[in-house]
Protein backbone atom coordinates (compact mmCIF):
# COMPACT_ATOMS: atom_id res chain seq x y z
CA UNK A 1 0.00 0.00 0.00
CA UNK A 2 2.95 2.26 0.62
CA UNK A 3 3.35 2.48 -3.18
CA UNK A 4 -0.23 3.45 -3.62
CA UNK A 5 0.28 6.63 -0.91
CA UNK A 6 3.53 7.49 -2.85
CA UNK A 7 1.37 7.87 -6.05
CA UNK A 8 -1.21 10.14 -4.08
CA UNK A 9 1.42 12.24 -2.75
CA UNK A 10 2.51 12.27 -5.66
CA UNK A 11 -0.48 13.27 -7.28
CA UNK A 12 -1.10 16.04 -4.65
CA UNK A 13 1.89 17.66 -4.96
CA UNK A 14 1.80 17.97 -8.93
CA UNK A 15 -2.00 19.55 -8.55
CA UNK A 16 -1.27 22.06 -5.78
CA UNK A 17 2.01 22.64 -7.66
CA UNK A 18 0.04 23.83 -10.98
CA UNK A 19 -2.51 25.25 -8.71
CA UNK A 20 0.19 27.34 -6.85
CA UNK A 21 1.30 28.24 -10.21
CA UNK A 22 -1.80 29.40 -11.29
CA UNK A 23 -2.67 31.44 -8.81
CA UNK A 24 0.66 33.25 -8.16
CA UNK A 25 0.93 33.68 -12.00
CA UNK A 26 -2.52 35.49 -11.91
CA UNK A 27 -2.29 37.57 -8.92
CA UNK A 28 1.00 38.86 -9.65
CA UNK A 29 1.20 41.49 -6.54
CA UNK A 30 -0.13 39.83 -4.07
CA UNK A 31 2.83 39.20 -1.84
CA UNK A 32 0.95 37.53 0.86
CA UNK A 33 -0.81 35.25 -1.46
CA UNK A 34 2.60 34.04 -3.15
CA UNK A 35 4.25 33.35 1.13
CA UNK A 36 0.38 31.15 1.70
CA UNK A 37 1.50 29.29 -1.78
CA UNK A 38 5.53 29.03 -0.57
CA UNK A 39 4.41 27.33 2.48
CA UNK A 40 1.97 24.71 0.93
CA UNK A 41 4.27 23.89 -1.33
CA UNK A 42 7.23 23.34 1.62
CA UNK A 43 5.01 21.53 3.86
CA UNK A 44 4.24 18.81 0.63
CA UNK A 45 8.27 18.97 0.14
CA UNK A 46 8.86 17.66 3.58
CA UNK A 47 10.16 14.72 4.45
CA UNK A 48 7.84 11.82 5.07
CA UNK A 49 7.32 12.36 8.95
CA UNK A 50 6.72 16.23 8.87
CA UNK A 51 4.65 15.71 5.45
CA UNK A 52 2.31 13.45 6.81
CA UNK A 53 1.62 15.54 10.08
CA UNK A 54 1.27 18.14 7.19
CA UNK A 55 -1.48 15.77 5.59
CA UNK A 56 -3.13 15.51 8.87
CA UNK A 57 -3.29 18.83 9.98
CA UNK A 58 -5.02 19.57 6.57
CA UNK A 59 -7.62 17.12 7.06
CA UNK A 60 -7.68 18.40 10.51
CA UNK A 61 -8.75 21.80 8.55
CA UNK A 62 -11.29 20.01 6.41
CA UNK A 63 -12.87 18.61 8.96
CA UNK A 64 -13.14 22.26 11.43
CA UNK A 65 -17.25 22.80 11.91
CA UNK A 66 -18.95 26.09 10.82
CA UNK A 67 -19.89 28.01 13.52
CA UNK A 68 -23.81 28.16 13.84
CA UNK A 69 -25.67 30.62 12.21
CA UNK A 70 -22.72 31.85 9.44
CA UNK A 71 -24.70 30.33 6.69
CA UNK A 72 -28.48 29.51 6.23
CA UNK A 73 -28.28 25.81 5.49
CA UNK A 74 -26.33 25.12 8.32
CA UNK A 75 -29.28 23.72 10.23
CA UNK A 76 -30.13 21.33 7.20
CA UNK A 77 -27.04 19.84 6.72
CA UNK A 78 -27.35 19.02 10.48
CA UNK A 79 -30.75 17.65 9.93
CA UNK A 80 -29.93 15.88 6.67
CA UNK A 81 -26.67 14.31 8.70
CA UNK A 82 -26.70 14.29 12.27
CA UNK A 83 -23.76 16.17 12.31
CA UNK A 84 -22.60 20.11 12.07
CA UNK A 85 -21.52 21.50 8.61
CA UNK A 86 -17.63 21.28 8.20
CA UNK A 87 -15.12 22.87 6.11
CA UNK A 88 -15.00 20.39 3.67
CA UNK A 89 -19.04 20.26 2.92
CA UNK A 90 -18.36 24.28 2.20
CA UNK A 91 -15.43 23.77 0.12
CA UNK A 92 -17.62 21.37 -1.97
CA UNK A 93 -19.99 24.25 -2.13
CA UNK A 94 -17.77 26.20 -3.79
CA UNK A 95 -18.65 29.02 -1.01
CA UNK A 96 -15.01 30.56 -0.20
CA UNK A 97 -16.07 33.33 1.65
CA UNK A 98 -17.35 30.92 4.65
CA UNK A 99 -14.31 29.42 4.25
CA UNK A 100 -12.76 32.54 4.97
CA UNK A 101 -14.82 33.76 7.66
CA UNK A 102 -13.63 30.08 9.23
CA UNK A 103 -9.63 30.55 9.00
CA UNK A 104 -8.39 34.48 9.58
CA UNK A 105 -5.80 33.37 8.00
CA UNK A 106 -7.32 32.92 4.54
CA UNK A 107 -9.07 35.54 4.73
CA UNK A 108 -6.45 38.12 5.29
CA UNK A 109 -5.50 37.11 1.97
CA UNK A 110 -8.58 37.93 0.31
CA UNK A 111 -8.97 34.89 -1.59
CA UNK A 112 -12.54 35.29 -1.58
CA UNK A 113 -12.24 38.81 -3.53
CA UNK A 114 -9.80 37.30 -5.53
CA UNK A 115 -11.64 34.54 -7.24
CA UNK A 116 -14.12 36.76 -8.14
CA UNK A 117 -12.21 38.64 -10.42
CA UNK A 118 -11.27 35.27 -12.31
CA UNK A 119 -13.07 34.87 -15.84
CA UNK A 120 -15.80 31.60 -15.65
CA UNK A 121 -13.09 29.26 -17.46
CA UNK A 122 -10.69 30.03 -15.12
CA UNK A 123 -13.03 29.95 -11.87
CA UNK A 124 -14.27 26.46 -12.63
CA UNK A 125 -10.71 25.15 -12.99
CA UNK A 126 -9.98 26.68 -9.59
CA UNK A 127 -12.41 24.77 -8.09
CA UNK A 128 -11.18 21.50 -9.74
CA UNK A 129 -7.89 21.41 -8.67
CA UNK A 130 -9.14 22.44 -5.09
CA UNK A 131 -11.63 19.70 -4.88
CA UNK A 132 -8.64 17.41 -6.74
CA UNK A 133 -6.31 18.05 -3.89
CA UNK A 134 -8.95 17.62 -1.02
CA UNK A 135 -10.25 14.52 -2.54
CA UNK A 136 -5.79 13.01 -2.94
CA UNK A 137 -5.33 14.66 1.10
CA UNK A 138 -7.95 12.75 2.39
CA UNK A 139 -7.52 10.00 0.26
CA UNK A 140 -3.42 10.41 1.71
CA UNK A 141 -4.54 10.42 5.14
CA UNK A 142 -6.82 7.27 4.86
CA UNK A 143 -9.94 10.05 5.74
CA UNK A 144 -13.88 8.86 4.97
CA UNK A 145 -15.58 12.47 3.35
CA UNK A 146 -18.48 13.39 5.04
CA UNK A 147 -21.41 13.10 3.47
CA UNK A 148 -22.17 16.01 1.19
CA UNK A 149 -25.94 16.63 0.56
CA UNK A 150 -27.05 18.26 -2.52
CA UNK A 151 -29.20 21.14 -3.14
CA UNK A 152 -32.27 19.98 -3.86
CA UNK A 153 -31.68 17.84 -0.37
CA UNK A 154 -30.58 21.24 1.55
CA UNK A 155 -33.93 23.26 0.29
CA UNK A 156 -36.64 19.86 0.58
CA UNK A 157 -35.30 19.45 4.21
CA UNK A 158 -36.11 23.48 4.79
CA UNK A 159 -39.09 23.42 3.40
CA UNK A 160 -40.17 19.75 5.31
CA UNK A 161 -39.07 21.78 8.64
CA UNK A 162 -40.82 24.96 7.68
CA UNK A 163 -44.41 22.91 7.28
CA UNK A 164 -43.62 21.05 10.86
CA UNK A 165 -43.14 24.54 12.23
CA UNK A 166 -46.48 25.55 10.48
CA UNK A 167 -48.06 23.01 11.63
CA UNK A 168 -47.20 22.75 14.83
CA UNK A 169 -47.93 26.61 15.35
CA UNK A 170 -51.35 25.33 13.43
CA UNK A 171 -52.05 22.92 15.93
CA UNK A 172 -50.94 24.39 19.48
CA UNK A 173 -53.47 27.87 18.49
CA UNK A 174 -56.46 25.30 17.36
CA UNK A 175 -56.66 23.09 19.37
CA UNK A 176 -59.77 23.27 22.15
CA UNK A 177 -59.95 21.28 25.15
CA UNK A 178 -55.79 21.55 25.43
CA UNK A 179 -54.57 20.83 28.81
CA UNK A 180 -51.64 22.03 30.40
CA UNK A 181 -49.98 18.48 30.33
CA UNK A 182 -50.48 18.78 26.49
CA UNK A 183 -49.30 22.08 25.77
CA UNK A 184 -46.03 20.88 27.51
CA UNK A 185 -46.29 18.32 25.40
CA UNK A 186 -46.53 19.79 22.17
CA UNK A 187 -43.80 22.71 23.03
CA UNK A 188 -41.67 20.30 23.79
CA UNK A 189 -41.75 18.53 20.39
CA UNK A 190 -41.52 21.82 19.40
CA UNK A 191 -38.39 22.84 20.67
CA UNK A 192 -37.17 19.59 19.95
CA UNK A 193 -37.78 20.26 16.23
CA UNK A 194 -35.86 24.22 16.51
CA UNK A 195 -32.82 21.81 18.20
CA UNK A 196 -32.74 19.58 15.50
CA UNK A 197 -33.12 16.45 18.08
CA UNK A 198 -35.74 13.53 17.63
CA UNK A 199 -38.39 14.35 20.30
CA UNK A 200 -38.40 11.99 23.05
CA UNK A 201 -41.22 11.39 25.69
CA UNK A 202 -41.66 13.53 28.23
CA UNK A 203 -41.15 11.49 31.26
CA UNK A 204 -42.42 12.57 34.75
CA UNK A 205 -39.03 13.08 35.65
CA UNK A 206 -38.12 15.26 32.80
CA UNK A 207 -41.19 17.05 33.37
CA UNK A 208 -39.48 17.61 37.20
CA UNK A 209 -36.25 18.85 35.89
CA UNK A 210 -37.35 21.43 33.94
CA UNK A 211 -39.90 23.08 36.78
CA UNK A 212 -36.64 22.79 38.37
CA UNK A 213 -34.19 23.82 36.57
CA UNK A 214 -36.08 26.46 33.59
CA UNK A 215 -37.10 30.35 34.18
CA UNK A 216 -37.76 32.97 32.23
CA UNK A 217 -34.10 33.78 33.34
CA UNK A 218 -32.59 30.58 32.07
CA UNK A 219 -29.59 31.16 29.79
CA UNK A 220 -28.48 29.59 26.62
CA UNK A 221 -25.36 27.69 28.91
CA UNK A 222 -27.54 26.29 31.77
CA UNK A 223 -30.25 24.84 28.87
CA UNK A 224 -26.91 23.40 26.82
CA UNK A 225 -25.24 21.89 30.67
CA UNK A 226 -28.89 20.65 32.27
CA UNK A 227 -29.94 19.01 28.88
CA UNK A 228 -27.65 17.74 27.01
CA UNK A 229 -30.81 15.42 25.33
CA UNK A 230 -31.45 18.69 23.33
CA UNK A 231 -27.70 18.73 21.84
CA UNK A 232 -25.39 21.45 22.47
CA UNK A 233 -25.07 23.68 20.35
CA UNK A 234 -26.32 27.53 20.15
CA UNK A 235 -29.68 28.41 20.93
CA UNK A 236 -31.95 30.44 18.77
CA UNK A 237 -34.12 33.20 20.67
CA UNK A 238 -36.66 31.11 19.50
CA UNK A 239 -35.85 28.29 21.19
CA UNK A 240 -34.84 29.92 24.09
CA UNK A 241 -38.11 31.30 24.69
CA UNK A 242 -40.15 27.89 24.02
CA UNK A 243 -38.05 26.63 26.36
CA UNK A 244 -38.97 29.59 29.30
CA UNK A 245 -42.56 28.96 27.88
CA UNK A 246 -42.31 24.91 29.21
CA UNK A 247 -40.45 25.88 32.54
CA UNK A 248 -43.12 28.21 33.19
CA UNK A 249 -46.12 25.66 32.29
CA UNK A 250 -43.87 23.22 34.39
CA UNK A 251 -43.79 25.23 37.28
CA UNK A 252 -47.70 26.20 37.34
CA UNK A 253 -48.70 22.17 36.77
CA UNK A 254 -46.87 21.55 39.62
CA UNK A 255 -47.71 24.29 41.83
CA UNK A 256 -51.29 24.47 41.64
CA UNK A 257 -53.25 21.38 43.29
CA UNK A 258 -54.32 18.73 40.39
CA UNK A 259 -58.48 19.63 41.56
CA UNK A 260 -58.01 23.41 40.74
CA UNK A 261 -55.71 22.96 38.07
CA UNK A 262 -58.53 19.97 36.37
CA UNK A 263 -61.35 22.91 37.25
CA UNK A 264 -58.78 25.72 35.25
CA UNK A 265 -58.92 23.18 32.43
CA UNK A 266 -62.73 22.49 32.26
CA UNK A 267 -63.75 26.37 32.95
CA UNK A 268 -61.15 27.39 29.86
CA UNK A 269 -62.33 24.72 27.87
CA UNK A 270 -66.02 25.57 27.74
CA UNK A 271 -64.84 29.16 27.24
CA UNK A 272 -62.86 28.05 24.07
CA UNK A 273 -65.51 26.39 23.25
CA UNK A 274 -68.43 28.78 23.38
CA UNK A 275 -66.30 31.58 21.77
CA UNK A 276 -65.21 29.63 18.90
CA UNK A 277 -69.01 29.44 18.28
CA UNK A 278 -70.28 32.67 18.87
CA UNK A 279 -72.38 32.16 22.19
CA UNK A 280 -69.43 34.50 23.91
CA UNK A 281 -67.34 37.10 23.03
CA UNK A 282 -64.83 38.61 25.70
CA UNK A 283 -66.62 41.68 26.27
CA UNK A 284 -69.83 39.17 28.37
CA UNK A 285 -66.71 37.35 30.31
CA UNK A 286 -68.18 37.47 33.89
CA UNK A 287 -64.75 36.95 35.79
CA UNK A 288 -66.59 36.44 39.07
CA UNK A 289 -68.66 32.84 37.34
CA UNK A 290 -65.70 32.13 36.05
CA UNK A 291 -64.24 31.76 39.60
CA UNK A 292 -66.75 30.41 41.11
CA UNK A 293 -66.97 27.89 38.04
CA UNK A 294 -62.92 26.97 38.50
CA UNK A 295 -63.71 26.43 42.10
CA UNK A 296 -66.50 24.38 42.36
CA UNK A 297 -65.26 20.88 43.88
CA UNK A 298 -62.11 22.11 44.84
CA UNK A 299 -61.29 21.96 48.65
CA UNK A 300 -60.19 24.70 51.63
CA UNK A 301 -56.74 22.75 51.56
CA UNK A 302 -56.70 22.83 48.32
CA UNK A 303 -57.06 26.80 48.37
CA UNK A 304 -54.57 26.98 50.73
CA UNK A 305 -51.96 24.92 49.06
CA UNK A 306 -52.55 27.85 46.09
CA UNK A 307 -51.77 30.11 48.15
CA UNK A 308 -48.61 28.96 49.37
CA UNK A 309 -47.65 28.36 46.02
CA UNK A 310 -48.26 31.94 44.66
CA UNK A 311 -44.76 32.67 44.85
CA UNK A 312 -44.03 30.33 42.00
CA UNK A 313 -46.87 30.33 40.13
CA UNK A 314 -47.04 34.10 39.79
CA UNK A 315 -43.33 34.19 38.14
CA UNK A 316 -43.97 31.73 35.82
CA UNK A 317 -47.57 33.69 35.02
CA UNK A 318 -45.38 36.95 34.45
CA UNK A 319 -42.75 34.64 32.01
CA UNK A 320 -45.89 33.46 30.20
CA UNK A 321 -47.02 37.09 29.33
CA UNK A 322 -47.08 37.88 25.15
CA UNK A 323 -46.54 33.61 24.57
CA UNK A 324 -48.10 31.19 23.32
CA UNK A 325 -50.84 29.08 25.27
Amino acid sequence: MASLRERTIADLRAVCGDLVESLCGTFLDSDDLKQWCDSLTAGLDADEKDLMEFLHRLASYLSTSVPHKMVKYDRAILSITGNPLNVYQVLMYKDIGTVCNVFPRLSSLQIDEKIKTLSNDDLGMFWQFVHEAIQLILRATQTIPPVVPTTQQIADDIERRRRQRDQMQNTNTSREGMSVADGVDDLWKELCHTRDVTPMPLTEALTERVARLVSGETTEEEMCRNFPELGDGEYSDESLAIAHRIGSLCTMKNAIPTNMMSGIERVASSLVRDINSGKMDFASLDVEKIGEQVLRGVGEGDVNDFAKSLDKILPALQSMGGGKM
